[in-house]
């Protein structure tokens, strides 16, 4: 796909972007170019290639999990901001509009 026929101007209405004109044109022309590169990856052949997700192997290493005593409950409470009925009370995230 050109960045002729990609609708630059749509994704940048998607991102809530303003874009001046000559941003326009660059973002198509850099589009243009990324897409160019996946068309040359596509010619690459990689028949007998198995699917891979790092090139090299990763070992993590991490400790086992414990389990641990946690804070007592009126710890967490007494040091809230706020709380009522056992449950710390948060400034609400959605107010009605």
């Amino acid at each position: 796909m050109s960045a002729e026929h990609f609708p630059i101007e749509h994704v940048a209405h998607l991102a809530r972007i303003d874009l001046t004109p000559d941003e326009s044109e660059l973002y198509s022309r850099q589009l243009d170019q990324i897409l160019g590169y996946f068309a040359r990856l596509r010619e690459v052949d990689t028949e007998g290639v198995p699917p891979t997700t790092h090139v090299a192997p990763i070992d993590t290493v991490v400790r086992p999990d414990q389990t641990t005593a946690s804070m007592p409950l009126e710890d967490i409470i007494r040091s809230a901001p706020a709380s009522q009925d056992g449950f710390i009370l948060i400034p609400p995230v959605f107010e009605d509009r």
